[in-house]
């Protein structure tokens, strides 16, 4: 295990806890806990997050990240542990990766949860369908204009 790996880890994990405790940082209000999946590893977090608009606004959501020993060089990947109806989640809870194809080590932690879940719970029809019926779905509903079906099919699982 990479020594940097585990200092990036570290501080990256206590900076968040500690934002989300003190509100010092500009961490969202939609971030609502962290924690370590397992007390003696720092590569797998608990995130629970509240979107706040959109189809899945109201409902908390647990996202799993699970960093390997490449981090920060390269990105986590995502989790959805709650069950959802999403197109870009499938029916495991496995997210798209190309939602931090961007992924920068400079990007601070914070910002990196913000950009999983606009991806997830905004822009989740710009991302490769990991679930065809829910994508089949919300594309027969935007066609429309109308998305009361996807909206039953949203809330049928929350």
């Amino acid at each position: 295990m990479s020594a940097i790996t585990i200092k990036r880890l570290g501080n990256d994990y206590k900076k968040l806890s500690e934002s989300l405790t003190t509100k010092t940082e500009e961490v969202s209000k939609h971030i609502v806990s962290v924690a370590l999946v397992t007390d003696d590893s720092l590569f797998v977090w608990k995130v629970t997050v509240q979107p706040p608009k959109g189809f899945y606004a109201g409902t908390k959501y647990e996202l799993r990240f699970v960093f390997s020993e490449r981090y920060p060089s390269a990105a986590p990947e995502v989790q959805v542990m709650t069950p959802i109806y999403n197109p870009a989640v499938s029916a495991e809870g496995q997210v798209c990766q190309a939602i931090l194809a961007d992924w920068r080590p400079t990007v601070p932690i914070f910002n990196m949860i913000e950009i999983v879940m606009v991806g997830l719970f905004e822009e989740f029809d710009k991302l490769d369908p990991l679930n065809e019926e829910a994508f089949k779905l919300y594309d027969e509903c935007k066609g429309k204009k109308d998305f009361k079906a996807f909206e039953k099919k949203v809330k049928d699982v929350r």
